[in-house]
């Protein structure tokens, strides 16, 4: 008998700090600070079903074109954000003038809806919708790539230093 009433003890025990942690949280919660931070809490959690193309390492461009954002493009976009060529619809390169160290690794990036081949002297890129990561490297410094887009000769300009 008496472990019945200790047992009783320990459930109306444990139900009474359960009860006391619940009106707790509902206190915090009905404060504006609770509020305000489960509101980040939850806004930080990504939706399931719809997924908002917002990132600061994502540039407004690339937002408005209609390239997928997977989650390698978004790793290239933040690593070669200072490497990186961009190809419009119409051809037209940004930045038009580039430099950059022997041995740099670029990003090609195609954000137009269109099919591009591009033309680094020789080797030529065929982006489909997609980018691509090149090597710069010379024998001669500085060297000059002069680069092409389907049938626009120099379209953009690329310096190798050493």
């Amino acid at each position: 008998m008496k472990s019945k009433k200790g047992l009783n003890k320990k459930i109306q025990s444990g139900f009474a700090w359960f009860v006391i942690f619940v009106a707790v949280f509902m206190f915090m919660y009905s404060t504006n600070s609770a509020k305000k931070k489960m509101q980040s809490v939850i806004d930080s959690i990504p939706s399931i079903l719809s997924v908002k193309k917002t990132e600061a390492s994502i540039p407004a461009d690339v937002l408005a074109s209609s390239t997928p954002i997977t989650p390698r493009y978004r790793r290239a976009l933040t690593r070669y954000a200072n490497a990186r060529l961009e190809v419009s619809d119409t051809c037209h390169i940004t930045p038009d003038k580039a430099t950059f160290k022997d041995g740099t690794n670029i990003m090609l990036d195609n954000i137009s809806t269109k099919d591009h081949t591009l033309l680094l002297d020789e080797p030529a890129y065929i982006l489909a919708h997609k980018y691509k990561i090149v090597n710069m490297f010379g024998v001669v410094f500085p060297k000059t790539i002069n680069v092409g887009c389907d049938n626009i000769q120099n379209a953009a300009t690329i310096t190798i230093v050493k």
